[in-house]
């Protein structure tokens, strides 16, 4: 199967050179377990290029130690990694505070309030990283902000956006907000949100947090 693009050898070697693959990934991992990162751990731009090469040649069914020039006992750990992640947690303000590495799964993170609602595509979740997981059974996504939720502003998330992002393995969603936002949102008359997650198989069990489970 092709990459869907070329990787640039030389460019690897000096991102290898700069960056441990090992350390990108443990950025990786506590991105995706909505963790901070420790205090010996930072996050560069090295992370995001040799994690954005990582998930496009895992996903193009490449062979990755020729690919990247992988050592087996890192292609071992990132395939336990992909085998057993069954649940994805993402902080979505300590995404926000981070670099590069966000966009690799979230798109255009911006907090706004009720009047700007209608903002499209920000704060999207991206679909294809979750394909990187067969064992994915759930994904919690937090909308606060870092300052609270005394007011009602948020890492707004279209919900019908996650109709189309989750993979089919899925069998929950749990969005923490504050407001009434996401109960505008799934009552719109225009939308009619609750027919469509109910259409798809999906049933709303709880609404402050959102819990949506497959039926």
């Amino acid at each position: 199967m092709s990459s869907k693009f070329t990787v640039n050898s030389q460019a690897y070697i000096q991102t290898q050179e700069k960056r441990c693959p090992f350390k990108s990934l443990s950025v990786f991992e506590h991105m995706i377990a909505g963790l901070p990162l420790p205090g010996d751990l930072r996050e560069v731009d090295a992370d995001f290029t040799f994690m954005t090469k990582l998930v496009e040649c895992t996903l193009s069914g490449q062979d990755l130690t020729l690919a990247l020039g992988l050592s087996s006992e890192f292609v071992a750990k990132w395939a336990a990694i992909r085998r057993v992640q069954s649940e994805i947690v993402l902080e979505l303000s300590n995404l926000d505070d981070g670099g590069s590495m966000s966009t690799l799964v979230m798109a255009n993170l911006v907090v706004t309030g009720d009047d700007e609602l209608s903002v499209f595509g920000a704060n999207a979740l991206k679909s294809s990283w979750l394909e990187l997981f067969p064992n994915l059974l759930s994904i919690s996504i937090d909308t606060k902000p870092e300052w609270g939720s005394g007011q009602n502003e948020a890492y707004h998330v279209r919900v019908e956006s996650l109709l189309r992002a989750v993979p089919s393995s899925l069998s929950k969603i749990t969005v923490n907000h504050c407001g009434d936002w996401i109960s505008r949102q799934l009552n719109n008359e225009e939308t009619l949100l609750r027919t469509q997650f109910n259409s798809k198989g999906w049933t709303i069990q709880s609404m402050n947090p959102l819990i949506i489970c497959r039926q």
